[in-house]
C-alpha cells in the first residue's frame, strides 16, 4: 500500500477520519461514522483517485446504517463505483 497519514476528529456521536497521501497530500479516503442512541448508526466510506489531470475524484462510496429505534429494527448498505471522470476546461 502507500504510505498515508491520518487525521481524525470526533465530536457528539461523529467520527470523522481522513488517510492522506503522505507524498503528494492527496486525499485517498475519508470514514465518516455517526451515531445516535436508539435511532441509528452508520458509516460513510469514500474512497479517492486522481484523474489524468492530478485532481481527486471519488472512486467508491458506500453507506452502512443500521435503525436501532426499539421494536423498528433495519439494516441498509449501498456501495456506489465511479469511473470516467474527466476534467471540464
Amino acid at each position: 500500500g502507500q504510505a498515508c497519514a491520518t487525521f481524525d476528529y470526533a465530536e457528539s456521536g461523529m467520527k470523522l477520519t481522513l488517510w492522506v497521501d503522505e507524498k503528494s497530500g492527496a486525499l485517498v479516503k475519508r470514514v465518516v461514522e455517526m451515531a445516535m442512541p436508539f435511532t441509528f448508526e452508520g458509516s460513510i466510506t469514500t474512497t479517492y483517485q486522481a484523474a489524468q489531470g492530478g485532481l481527486q475524484f471519488p472512486s467508491m462510496n458506500e453507506i452502512k446504517m443500521s435503525i436501532l429505534i426499539p421494536f423498528k429494527k433495519g439494516k441498509m448498505e449501498l456501495r456506489d463505483t465511479y469511473s470516467n471522470w474527466f476534467e471540464r476546461l
